[in-house]
């Protein structure tokens, strides 16, 4: 190695009793019991036996406490159970629908205006348009993640193939419903001044705030989030601890400030509303997202494959937009990759707008990025989210995808094996801890972290992202095989880094540890961190600020700090 550290010079979701006596009255409550009783005996015992699902199906799948909250009037629950079954189902005694095979969503979708909860029997199901229900809390729910499974005709026609959503309060305009109009709001606020609050607020609930413009009105240039891309925009779901007539106080402090054309969305929220057990594959010849569940509280998707049938067009697998304290766990996702990724999406599980929710022990194989999260235009900035456990393999770029609509993520034990690199981050705030990341790739350039991307034809002082700001990288595993290539490197950063900390783990194979082409490296500290680096290695740590791809004349401020840095020699084995 020749050089430790190398600075270019230009560094810078009945009985009527009216006429009956006491007598009657009775009699009838006692007949109304046990005919009840009876019926939800008989079902529990068909659900059980027929279908082969266990007891825990029938527990609260929410485990979030929450504030009190009021059900929406709009959002029906009716607490019952229907079972639906496919035509090719080995049992189909007791079922309240018996599929054909063709346009099965028509009674799957009757079902579930009726009951709260419907259940499908093993074997398939082919729609021809979408298992949908609006306003509705509903849990669908298979009888194993295998036995399910949910199939296109070829006369398919919708945007999703399960789609559950709640509702945009106000009046329904566009996507987003009418805003109310707010003034300036400062960061750390913890009380909102909003005249006839508590005739639509209740404790508990949550709103969400946006300095975004609403469509067709002039874009607020000093509003957006990060720097250069047009529909990322400040914005935040805040929950609601006391409300008056005129103010609201908020469980937490804002995190961002807004101006005077700040806008409030009122959503009513599904509350009960969950995909589980079952298998949805896509036809892969229609742009059609998988599972969708839009403005939801406590949603849920477990238990649930989904695999693209082979021509590429998926653009999304399990989607969550505009959710709070949701969760995504035991899933599956492959192929989801879009014909046209490098420029549209290809996301396997993609949080949109999210708050205090989580992805955890999941897979993904194949997919453009296995995890993406981001909040654009009028959905807030996705929030105090927590990826864990999750296991990427040969996705087409980094497994593990931010955008700068997103603040405050906590990456925890994810791995990604033969992909381009672990991940691309765009968003400040990152925490990644105990990451593993393998390549044996030779005809590429892995690199286990890139930190923001180079915007094409645009100036290099407006970049896009702010992943390197606020991230930390703990006890990371990093193993490059097999590639010589001078630009394999561990961290390829295009963003400014401004307070970021790289602590313990173990990295091997790469030709240099850190490539820095932002214009600023500021308190960035590496301590107790074992680099190895392959032979031919020069520089283990090279800042070369450029202009769109190019070296300019860009100066940046430099403060480097180094603390307890171990140098292994190439090839030397690790501790």
């Amino acid at each position: 190695m020749e050089n430790v550290l190398s600075l270019n010079s230009n560094v810078g979701h009945s009985i009527n009793l009216k006429k009956l006596g006491l007598v009657g009255l009775s009699i009838a409550c006692l007949i109304w019991a046990l005919h009840f009783r009876l019926n939800v005996l008989n079902q529990e015992n068909l659900d059980l036996a027929n279908v082969g699902l266990s007891n825990d199906l029938y527990e609260n799948p929410n485990a979030a406490s929450f504030l009190p909250v009021n059900q929406p009037e709009e959002i029906t629950n009716n607490e019952c159970t229907m079972i639906v079954a496919a035509s090719n189902a080995s049992n189909k005694t007791g079922a309240n629908y018996v599929c054909t095979g063709k346009d099965d969503q028509n009674k799957i979708n009757e079902a579930l205006t009726k009951c709260k909860r419907v259940i499908l029997t093993d074997g398939d199901f082919y729609i021809s348009r979408p298992i949908k229900t609006t306003y509705r809390n509903n849990i669908l729910s298979g009888a194993s993640k295998d036995r399910t499974r949910i199939r296109t005709q070829s006369s398919f026609s919708g945007s999703q193939m399960i789609y559950f959503t709640g509702k945009a309060n106000e009046e329904e305009k566009a996507e987003g419903g009418v805003p109310i109009q707010m003034g300036k709001l400062n960061k750390g606020a913890t009380t909102i001044s909003l005249s006839g609050a508590s005739s639509f607020l209740s404790v508990g609930e949550y709103f969400s705030l946006t300095s975004a413009p609403f469509p067709n009105e002039k874009a607020h240039p000093k509003d957006v989030f990060d720097g250069t891309r047009p529909y990322y925009f400040e914005g935040e779901w805040c929950q609601v601890k006391s409300v008056s007539s005129s103010q609201v106080t908020l469980v937490q402090p804002l995190r961002f400030t807004y101006d005077d054309n700040t806008k409030l969305y009122h959503y009513n929220l599904l509350t009960e509303v969950g995909v589980e057990n079952m298998t949805v594959y896509p036809p892969g010849n229609l742009y059609i997202y998988a599972i969708e569940i839009d403005k939801a509280r406590g949603a849920f998707v477990k238990g649930v494959k989904v695999v693209d049938q082979g021509s590429k067009k998926t653009e999304m697998g399990i989607v969550f937009d505009r959710v709070v304290e949701g969760e995504i766990s035991g899933c599956h996702v492959e192929g989801v990759l879009d014909i046209n990724a490098s420029s549209r999406t290809g996301y396997g599980y993609y949080l949109h707008g999210c708050d205090l929710t989580k992805i955890v022990n999941c897979t993904g194989k194949n997919n453009k990025h296995t995890v993406d999260v981001a909040g654009t235009n009028w959905a807030p900035v996705s929030t105090r989210i927590r990826v864990e456990n999750v296991s990427a393999d040969v996705d087409e770029e980094g497994s593990f995808s931010t955008h700068s609509g997103t603040y405050d993520i906590y990456w925890y034990k994810c791995r990604a094996t033969n992909t381009p690199s672990w991940g691309v981050i765009r968003n400040p705030k990152t925490k990644i801890e105990e990451a593993t990341y393998y390549s044996n790739l030779k005809s590429a350039f892995p690199k286990f972290l890139q930190i923001g991307e180079l915007r094409s034809g645009g100036t290099w002082d407006s970049y896009d992202g702010r992943g390197g700001e606020d991230l930390e990288i703990i006890n990371c595993k990093v193993d490059i095989l097999n590639n010589n290539n001078t630009e394999v490197s561990y961290i390829f950063a295009d963003d400014p880094l401004v307070n970021v900390s790289i602590r313990g783990g173990q990295w091997k194979g790469a030709r240099a540890a850190m490539r820095l082409y932002g214009l600023r490296c500021e308190n960035v500290r590496v301590e107790n961190v074992f680099w190895q680096f392959n032979t031919g290695g020069k520089n283990m740590i090279l800042i070369d600020p450029r202009e769109d791809g190019k070296r300019g004349h860009w100066h940046s401020r430099l403060i480097l700090s180094f603390k307890t840095l171990r140098f292994v020699t190439p090839l030397a084995p690790l501790p």
